[in-house]
């Protein structure tokens, strides 16, 4: 969503709306990318742009060397790529076998249940988009349903459990618990154990509170694709062992068609493949089954140039836990309910076995178009989940810095916990002996606040003095087994973050992305 039209079409019609990787004509299966990432620093240049198809966009892994799937492509691989294909374009004459596109099509994925409310009743200044306008389908009213019986205007990430003395107690009230490590290869680090609630629990603590889990109770859901409690260590305020249920995620799927012409362009109707099961129809995300295709009617109203139309789709259940969406590029703002929203580009394509969808659902094929008394027929390509943009909103509730252990020879690194939890702005010290294999302390300002490092030292010796850390920055300690190291300082959260309780779910997700990049 960050080039702008003109970059756009300038790269699609350098590449002749062929791959610049595989050279294959793709038409509407073809997309510009940035060649460095955003998050990377790349710029919404057309010398930073890329046409590829979704196959080769995929290998190229977002050009991110983490990426989990196929051939990683360089930076320079990927120009050389871009150039060699343009002047092969402008060299031959290569030209796309039919007219430009009317419509740039994509999938957003809003994960905001207070961006949710706000598309359902209308409001749609804060989607990121050109004069947005919302189209009526059974997949929106079956989401306006679930968001009309939510008893809050918020859905938090969970719901508060109960507190204990120590996790000797949490495990004696709560016996053969899961419980976890705080290494990299655990993608719980924030949090010590896990269970599964039973399903009076669930009615009696979270049905009255949550309407997403009142709706899949009614419905004989299994307790597992509910939701599950988590227990960690409370080192802010009053010390406590503290569990909470963490809610099933609710996702609205839309789809987002801009108009790229310099007319007005009338929607007739959307082609697509229908699914209305009976009930909510809790099933495996694109569970195949036999689906009509029919025509959905569009508002009557033309589209106006640069103006998008949004469509609900699907209604998705995301997952309980687990590995975050891996994200390519990000932009932020704040938003009128004081949240941050973050939209993001994003590869999602290992979680589709977490996934779930409820309700109906409706997957395009074409869009039947007028323009100027002219008729046609353009192609819409099918949700994947390794190129979606997303909406998410956060509270800004900066808590505490984060110590890791980095360990030899591979670097992987344990969470050990938050530094001077106690209280903001207090002067606090904490202490650790470095255990076996540890070679390195990481000291990471992962919130929206600004820690003050006033001393760290390795067996009585000061190694660093008055160092202040800022979101996104990391101090590094060497050490060696077996040293005392002590750590005194204080963190100063930012004036909008101050009042607000840090919440665990998200604590843990910072981390875990924290913890994948690092290693």
């Amino acid at each position: 969503m960050a080039f702008s039209k003109e970059v756009r079409t300038e790269a699609l019609v350098a590449a002749a709306r062929h791959c610049c990787v595989c050279h294959r004509y793709r038409g509407v299966k073809v997309e510009v990318h940035h060649i460095v990432p955003v998050s990377k620093g790349g710029a919404d240049t057309a010398d930073n742009a890329i046409a590829l198809c979704f196959d080769c966009h995929a290998d190229a892994g977002h050009y991110n060397q983490e990426h989990p799937r196929g051939t990683k492509f360089s930076v320079d691989e990927l120009r050389l790529a871009r150039d060699f294909w343009h002047t092969a374009v402008l060299m031959n004459h290569i030209e796309a076998p039919y007219d430009e596109d009317w419509l740039y099509c994509r999938y957003l994925v809003c994960k905001s249940f207070s961006a949710l409310r706000e598309i359902v009743e209308g409001a749609l200044t804060q989607i990121p988009v050109n004069s947005p306008l919302l189209a009526k389908t059974i997949v929106g009213d079956f989401l306006s349903l679930i968001v009309r019986q939510h008893p809050e205007a918020y859905r938090s990430s969970h719901v508060w459990g109960d507190a204990f003395e120590g996790r000797d107690a949490y495990e004696r009230a709560h016996p053969g618990v899961r419980v976890f490590d705080r290494s990299s290869f655990n993608l719980f680090p924030y949090f010590e154990a896990s269970r599964i609630p039973s399903r009076e629990e669930l009615l009696s603590r979270l049905a009255s509170k949550d309407s997403v889990t009142a709706l899949l109770l009614e419905a004989g859901v299994p307790e597992t694709e509910i939701s599950e409690a988590f227990a960690y260590d409370e080192v802010c305020g009053r010390r406590c062992f503290q569990e909470i249920y963490r809610l099933r995620p609710l996702w609205g799927v839309y789809m987002a068609a801009t108009n790229l012409t310099e007319q007005p362009i009338r929607l007739e109707a959307l082609r697509c493949e229908a699914e209305q099961p009976a009930g909510i129809g809790f099933r495996p995300f694109r569970a195949r089954e036999p689906r009509r295709v029919e025509d959905l009617a569009l508002p009557r109203m033309s589209l106006p140039p640069e103006g998008t139309i949004i469509i609900p789709i699907a209604a998705v259940l995301g997952p309980i836990g687990g590995e975050p969406l891996r994200v390519s590029g990000t932009v932020s703002e704040h938003v009128q309910t004081g949240e941050v929203q973050l939209t993001s580009h994003c590869d999602g394509v290992h979680l589709v076995n977490q996934l779930a969808l409820v309700g109906p659902s409706l997957w395009p094929i074409l869009f039947l178009l007028e323009r100027a008394g002219s008729r046609r027929e353009q192609e819409v390509h099918q949700l994947d989940l390794s190129n979606l943009y997303t909406i998410d909103r956060s509270w800004e509730a900066g808590s505490c810095p984060h110590l890791f252990l980095e360990h030899s020879p591979n670097s992987s690194l344990t969470y050990w916990g938050e530094l001077w939890a106690g209280a903001p702005d207090e002067p606090q010290v904490d202490s650790l002996q470095i255990p076996q294999a540890t070679n390195t302390l990481l000291l990471t300002e992962l919130e929206n606040e600004v820690a003050h490092v006033v001393e760290v030292c390795v067996n009585d010796a000061a190694v660093i003095r008055n160092l202040v850390l800022h979101r996104g920055e990391t101090l590094r300690v060497t050490v060696k087994p077996g040293d005392r190291v002590r750590l005194a300082g204080y963190y100063v959260p930012h004036a909008s973050a101050r009042n607000r309780k840090p919440d665990p779910w998200w604590k843990n997700e910072v981390i875990v992305a924290f913890m994948q990049s690092a290693t």
